[in-house]
C-alpha cells in the first residue's frame, strides 16, 4: 500500500524536529518531545490498525454467500 504523501511529509518534520532540539534544549524538554512523538506514532498506528480491521471485514463479508435451503 502506497503512503500518503502527508505522512510522509509529517514523518520528515517529526525527524527534523527532533533533530533540531537536540542540544537545544533541557534534557526533560526532550524527554516530553519524545514521550509527545511516541503518543503520535501511536495515534497513527491506531489509525493504521483500524483501516486493516475495517479491510478484513470486507474482504470477510465478500466471501459469505447466502445459501436458498429448500
Amino acid at each position: 500500500m502506497k503512503e500518503k504523501e502527508w505522512v510522509i511529509y509529517l514523518g520528515k518534520a517529526v525527524e527534523s524536529f527532533v533533530k533540531d532540539i537536540k542540544g537545544t534544549f533541557p534534557d526533560e524538554t526532550k524527554e516530553h518531545v519524545r514521550n509527545a512523538v511516541k503518543e503520535v506514532m501511536l495515534a497513527f498506528k491506531s489509525l493504521v490498525d483500524e483501516g486493516i480491521t475495517r479491510m478484513e471485514k470486507k474482504k470477510e463479508k465478500k466471501k459469505t454467500r447466502r445459501v436458498k435451503v429448500s
